[in-house]
Formats: structure tokens, sequence, C-alpha cells
């Protein structure tokens, strides 16, 4: 299994520097080295459909990342892995369970699988005009609805998070599916995260932990996978794996991109790495308060708190902004938004803009070193300086080897190995506060005054 810092392809996608002659000039010099890894199936490389190699290992790392019995690897994006889902679990003229916010890709798996849709509603926000997620008493309804009429199920198939950042009382959903001998299938697309977020901001855990079956996910979006790339997840025996190994053959190419699965491993990676979603997390807080101070603006949880029908939790990386209180759209905000600010929202309807941020969203630098030195600075308890940026120079004796600099993101990792250093009897120099209970941190700029431009 590949370490969390070095991916399962670094030692195979040696490339070769004949290729890119007959290709366009400018089109090369854009691309770059990349060309080099753009490769097919040859030996040394594994084959996806059958992996045994370099892809079954980037596949078991990624299961155990996830929590998964195993993954595999998606190149035709979550579309693929949907599809593969439903036909794994449903035969022609079953019904399937599904949410009516759905992506369009399962009403399109039940054209491949020959399965009926039997939709179950979605609480819907009166405030916001968005659906938020499937109840388990709803879902019960819509499962012996079916059984009533005399019809087989195949699977269940949810949403969790919505695009709108409300998540699913998976748990809940999945008791009552196995109680009923049923399949759970969540489409996962922008929860990636959640696997590595561990209940922080009131995450929720994610969908295989809370009981689902299999889980889809788009790591183009919430990772740092490249486009389309995506992954399957499955856990447990409700879902017969030979089915879903046959599935993703038929409709997966048979010359997957190895730039694509290479980024897969790579999204894994860079998600496990200590304190990688620190800076996210702490950048999400602060837009949140930002926001709200800003008269004519609510969030989603000023009308949905976690706990509220058909919102179990909310997704903490997510912002959903109801904007009419400004006077506007959303979609012409988020167009302002963008032609202003360069500041491209996830999604905008008439009435809220959608944001999402991601490991990459927030600065990974940090502030130069002058900068940082004649910063504003603050005292804050330690806990709350994870995911700020530090103003003191944290140096453990031993070895005498800075652990944080000026200007630098404190991660949770660092504040835990300095913590151990005085444990054990050390030193920690540079710090105000020589407990380490306060650390100094440079004061953020207030974010309302450069979103005060837009309205």
């Amino acid at each position: 299994m590949p370490t969390k810092s070095k991916g399962a392809f670094g030692g195979q996608l040696r490339g070769s520097g004949g290729l890119g002659g007959g290709i366009l000039p400018e089109f090369r010099d854009m691309m770059g080295p990349a060309l080099q890894h753009d490769l097919t199936e040859l030996p040394g490389l594994d084959y996806l459909s059958a992996p045994n190699g370099a892809i079954a290992t980037a596949q078991a790392a990624a299961a155990a990342a996830f929590g998964a019995d195993e993954t595999f690897l998606l190149v035709n994006g979550t579309t693929a892995g949907v599809h593969a889902a439903v036909l794994a679990t449903c035969r022609p003229g079953d019904d399937i369970i599904l949410a009516r916010n759905c992506h369009l890709s399962a009403f399109s798996a039940c054209v491949l699988a020959g399965c009926q849709p039997a939709w179950v509603d979605p609480v819907v926000d009166p405030h916001l005009g968005v659906a938020h997620c499937v109840t388990p008493e709803v879902l019960h309804q819509g499962l012996a609805a079916s059984a009533a009429a005399g019809r087989p199920v195949g699977a269940v198939l949810l949403v969790s998070p919505t695009y709108f950042g409300a998540c699913c009382d998976i748990a809940g959903c999945a008791r009552v599916c196995h109680a009923a001998g049923m399949p759970l299938i969540v489409d996962e697309a922008h929860g990636a995260p959640l696997a590595f977020l561990r209940g922080r901001d009131g995450a929720p855990a994610g969908a295989l932990a809370a009981g689902a079956d299999v889980a889809v996910q788009s790591s183009h979006k919430t990772l740092s996978a490249l486009g389309q790339a995506s992954m399957l997840h499955m856990r447990g025996e409700r879902v017969d794996r030979r089915r879903l190994a046959s599935a993703l053959q038929v409709l997966q190419t048979s010359s997957p991109s190895y730039l694509l699965m290479a980024s897969l491993d790579a999204a894994r990676a860079a998600a496990q790495q200590p304190g990688a979603w620190d800076a996210p997390l702490h950048a999400a807080r602060l837009a949140r308060a930002g926001l709200r101070a800003l008269p004519g603006l609510t969030l989603l949880e000023d009308f949905a708190a976690a706990g509220s029908p058909g919102v179990h939790a909310l997704d903490p990386l997510r912002l959903t902004v109801a904007v009419s209180g400004w006077g506007f759209s959303g979609r012409a905000v988020a167009a302002e938004l963008d032609t202003r600010f360069g500041v491209v929202p996830e999604l905008a309807t008439q009435e809220v803009v959608v944001f999402a941020l991601g490991a990459g969203s927030a600065r990974a630098a940090g502030m130069s070193p002058r900068d940082a030195f004649f910063a504003e600075i603050e005292q804050v308890p330690a806990d709350a300086a994870v995911g700020r940026l530090s103003a003191e120079l944290l140096c453990p004796y031993p070895p005498g080897v800075p652990a944080a600099l000026p200007g630098e993101v404190l991660t949770a990792d660092t504040l835990a190995a300095l913590r151990g250093v005085l444990a054990a009897g050390g030193k920690v120099t540079g710090a105000a506060d020589e407990t380490l209970r306060m650390l100094s941190v440079i004061v953020e700029h207030d974010p309302q005054t450069q979103m005060l431009d837009c309205v």
C-alpha cells in the first residue's frame, strides 16, 4: 500500500521522451510534461477492469482511506458509478426507490437497467425553494408502497450531501433499507471530504461510515482529482461485488486515462495529509461570520439548522447564501462576483448563491515573513489557533528546528507535536505563552469590506 505522501503510480508513469511529435505545438506547450503520461494499458501499468498492480494498489489505499471494503476508480465520472451501482442491484422490471432530487444519471441508470423509478420526495425548504434530503419516514413509506403494489425493489438511491449542503440521515435511512432487505446507494458526489473531517465543525460521518452499502463520489469536485475522475466505494455484502465489477467493465472505457487514475490516487493522498482540512474549515468559518454580518444576507443554516426536517447535518465546507434581501437574484449576484472579483460560485438560483470550499480553496503558503512581521496580531486559545496564521516562531528543543514560522498556517498536527515536546519535558521557544495554552496569530482582515462592494 502506498504511503500517504506517495501515490501508487509514482514509479510506473515514466513516460516517453518521444511522445508529442505529431501534436499541434501550441497544445504540446500548454500540456507540457503531462503528455508523457498520457498512456494506455501497457505491460507494467495494470488493467482497470482486472487490476493486480498499480491500479489495485491505488484502489486498496483509497478503500482504507474512505473506510470501504473495496474501492473502484472511475474514469467516466460519478455518472458511471451510479449506472454501475444500479445495474448491479436492479433487474429489469424491478422498482428502484429514488429521491426526487437525484442527478439525471439516476434516470439514465433506469433506462440501462430496465428498472422503474419509484420516487420519494425530499423535504423542500419553504424559504429558499431548494430540496433538502429524504427522511427515513418518507423512505419507509416509499418501500411500503412498492411492497403493497407487489413490485420487487432492487435498491434505494439517495443524495447526500445535496448541492446546497444539506446532509441526509444516512444511518436512519440505512436502517429502513436493511430492515426491508434493500441495499442503500448514496450519490455522495459532493461528500468526499466528510471521511476526513471526522465530525469537525458539525460535519456528519460519510455515507459508508453511516451505513450505506455503496457511495459514489466526484473526486474532481471536492478533492483535487482531474475532471471526470471519481470513485465508487462499497461496504458489506448486500451488493454483489462480481456484478458491480462486471457492470463497470461494461460501462467504462477499455482505454482508461492514466492521468485521471493517477490524479485520483494523488487526490486521496493529498486529502490524507496532516492538516489538509484545517485552513479550508477556518476559511469557511471566517466566510460565514463575514456573510452573516452583511445586512440583507442569510445562510442556509439560519432557515434549516442541523436536525430540522430533511437536514440531519450540514456540510461545513459549503455556504448557501440567500441574497433576496439585497434586491437581486442569486444569478445576478453570481455574475457580478465573477465579473468584478473573479469569484465563481458553485451554483446560483433565483434565491441563493452557493460556494464550495475544498482542500485547495484556502491559502496554502500563508504570508511572507516580512508581512507576518508587520501584521497585527492577537492571542487566542491554542485550539482556536488551528487553521490560523502563526505570528510566532515556535521552535521545540530538542531538536531546535522550527515547527511553525510566522505567516505559516498552524495545523492540528503541529500543535500536537509542540504539546508533545512539553509533555516530554522539552521546551518550545518563541511562544509568548510558554505553556502553549494561548498562541499568537495574525489578525484576519474582515471579509465584509470587499463583499460590500458587490452590493
